[in-house]
């Protein structure tokens, strides 16, 4: 997602981690923030306010051939620019983390600047064969 006409996205996160499938696992949930209602559509409910222009670009990495994707983004115009406003930013940074009592350390080290620390999706491979 791209705010205002900026050249680096403000969120670039891969799909299923912006909306918290751990390992590529899916399920039915409902948070203040996001929805799998059935554990096949996805939700997003953060406000992301911009001032001039939003792109949103979805690409597939995956190699294969995708038939389907449905989308839908409800806006809202605002007359005036508040000041207070913050641009989402969502970074997916596939750093392998510490042992557990210390990952608490590493996402403050991630964490820079004004604004609201949403949340982190963690996905704990516990043996690699699985």
């Amino acid at each position: 997602m791209f705010w205002d006409d900026a050249d680096k996205p403000a969120v670039s996160v891969p799909f299923g981690d912006f909306f918290g499938m751990g390992l590529g696992k899916t399920s039915s949930y409902h948070t203040v923030f996001f929805a799998n209602p059935e554990g096949k559509s996805f939700q997003c409910f953060i406000p992301m306010p911009f001032k001039k222009a939003a792109r949103i670009q979805i690409t597939n990495e995956s190699g294969k051939r995708l038939s389907h994707i449905f989308f839908d983004i409800n806006f809202e115009k605002i007359t005036t620019w508040n000041n207070n406003y913050l641009y989402s930013i969502v970074a997916g940074t596939g750093i392998p983390l510490p042992p557990l009592p210390k990952i608490l350390n590493c996402c403050q080290l991630l964490i820079k600047g004004k604004g609201r620390f949403l949340g982190v999706n963690i996905g704990i491979n516990t043996n690699p064969v699985y």
